[in-house]
């Protein structure tokens, strides 16, 4: 909600592209395809100076927390230590695993 651009009352047109249109697969538009941007196409919510503060202050906090940008899975960790230890050698973060063993029993390292 607070990075869509419809609040301040423009228009991002060709967010997601079809792939295959013969089964309507859509996908995300990362560069592929350019996207438009209408302004002024509805009545905002919120001024356009608002939500650019708002920005600014998403990006602050990113930064405090060491997010870089593309990096966002920080903020969606379900236990307290996810995303906080990180290998030394290559610098990404240790996951959670679940090892199974012969007499079935599950472990989670």
């Amino acid at each position: 909600m607070l990075e869509n651009e419809k609040y301040y009352g423009d228009a991002l047109l060709q967010k997601t592209i079809t792939v295959d249109f013969l089964n309507h697969k859509r996908k995300a538009n990362k560069g592929q395809e350019p996207m438009f941007i209408v302004n002024d196409n509805h009545q905002p919510i919120i001024s356009k100076e608002i939500f650019d503060k708002v920005q600014d202050e998403r990006e602050r906090r990113a930064l405090l927390k060491g997010n870089l940008v593309g990096d966002r899975h920080k903020y969606s960790s379900k236990y307290p230590f996810s995303a906080k230890v990180f290998c030394g050698h290559c610098g990404n973060t240790f996951k959670r695993r679940h090892w199974n063993s012969k007499n079935a029993s599950k472990k989670v390292v």
